[in-house]
């Protein structure tokens, strides 16, 4: 059972997500479309520069909209790290174990930092499995079942035991820490992978620039 309070930082992860890739789409192809406009009215050198401008307009905007999911997520941690305060002793009774090809970005506790899988590979490496645990905890003197209902990479067998912090007030508010700090190492490790490549290209991309500028 989910608690959706409006002040946790999770909800607006998919929305504001998708408004910035929306922006990122809008600037890059709406600068070519006025490029190519404005070239045959014959103002070449107007032109170039609405192309480069939605170039690099574009690579702003989308950096921005791939780290936002993960700015957002550490936000989130701070929020149930604040909320929850009472330690409880869980006890998982189903892990909910799914191969990453069944768990689309919006079950997922930390989406769009995931390597590519197809679901076809048999290479162990790319093999990625996600977890949802449901755990049953005693508080207060009652038993409370816990799940989010969101998947993540952090492996935990059925009858496992784990430490998690709940809500005092609302006990079906839960923190497992273990859990998030291995998913936010991995969507740190995943997403300076991939920022590699994009500075990269980058890099070329502005090169590109310079020369088009001074050559």
């Amino acid at each position: 059972m989910r608690d959706h309070d409006p002040k946790d930082p999770l909800r607006y992860r998919r929305n504001l997500h998708g408004t910035l890739i929306g922006i990122t789409f809008f600037v890059g192809i709406g600068g070519f479309i006025a490029a190519m406009i404005i070239a045959k009215i014959g103002y070449k050198f107007l032109a170039a520069k609405f192309f480069w401008g939605g170039i690099i307009g574009a690579m702003i905007t989308g950096t921005i909209a791939y780290m936002i999911p993960l700015f957002n997520f550490k936000k989130h941690i701070a929020y149930l790290e604040k909320r929850c305060t009472a330690k409880v002793i869980g006890r998982c009774t189903q892990n909910n174990e799914r191969p990453t090809y069944q768990v689309s970005d919006y079950i997922k506790l930390m989406p769009y930092y995931s390597k590519p899988d197809d679901g076809t590979s048999d290479s162990a490496e790319h093999d990625v499995l996600y977890y949802d645990p449901e755990y049953t905890v005693e508080y207060d003197g009652q038993i409370y079942h816990l799940c989010e209902h969101l998947y993540s990479v952090c492996p935990i067998e059925k009858e496992g035991m784990r430490t998690l912090y709940i809500d005092p007030s609302s006990p079906y508010v839960f923190y497992d820490e273990h859990r998030y700090s291995m998913e936010l190492k991995r969507a740190k490790e995943n997403s300076r992978d991939t920022l590699s490549i994009l500075f990269k290209f980058y890099f070329f991309v502005l090169l590109i620039f310079a020369l088009y500028l001074f050559l």
